[in-house]
């Protein structure tokens, strides 16, 4: 009623102001797609740098999104120089990630060059569910933050890793205190995933293993 009462150009202008509260409203809540997180994501040039986008991966939920699958994509976020993608249509893709001399020397056995570091990430459509998975590890003791700079990048609330050690896994030495800890990350609803994360003897990273699963 009391809009009816103003002049046609106030009704307009309130109406547009209504208008735009809304839309911004509406794109606050909007999940950001995946073109929009890269674009606001910084290429990494450190091991802490390729931490913090794996964790920006699983805040939004890409390793299990069919558009995040490309080599560009792959590349700026999580850096690397050479990136391998195989796929099965939208139903499944495979991608492999390497090239990171410049962060971390690669590993010289006899007359071979074995990448200290690599990443793995796959994404599945099946039954009516998207599972995606990303696996993370370096070979090389030391190179990458120890538990205290993980925890400060990934968040407090982890617990110990319950789950049971493979009977053929060596452990590495090292008088750290976080040496060869084991710690998880777990999430319900209606995205449930698991983070692992494992450290080397010295208290150094050694791996990630990250699982992620919605309906499709």
């Amino acid at each position: 009623m009391a809009i009816k009462l103003l002049t046609p150009y106030l009704r307009s202008l309130i109406c547009g102001v209504l208008a735009i509260v809304f839309c911004t409203a509406c794109s606050s809540l909007r999940a950001p797609s995946v073109s929009e997180v890269i674009s606001k994501s910084k290429q990494p040039e450190t091991p802490k740098e390729v931490l913090q986008n794996i964790k920006i991966a699983i805040d939004n939920h890409l390793i299990s999104k069919n558009e995040f699958y490309s080599e560009e994509n792959l590349k700026n976020l999580f850096g690397g120089t050479y990136v391998t993608l195989s796929t099965n249509g939208i139903e499944e893709k495979n991608a492999y990630i390497s090239g990171y001399d410049n962060m971390v020397e690669p590993i010289q056995l006899q007359n071979t060059s074995i990448p200290s570091l690599d990443i793995t990430l796959s994404m599945h459509k099946k039954n009516g569910r998207v599972d995606g998975n990303l696996h993370f590890i370096i070979r090389k003791s030391g190179a990458f933050p120890d538990m205290p700079a993980s925890v400060e990048i990934f968040g407090s609330d982890w617990q110990e890793n319950p789950e049971p050690t493979s009977p053929h896994e060596i452990f590495s030495k090292g008088d750290s205190p976080y040496g060869n800890e084991r710690i998880q990350y777990l999430k319900d609803g209606e995205m449930p995933n698991k983070l692992n994360i494992e450290f080397n003897g010295d208290g150094s990273l050694y791996r990630i293993d990250y699982t992620e699963e919605k309906n499709d």
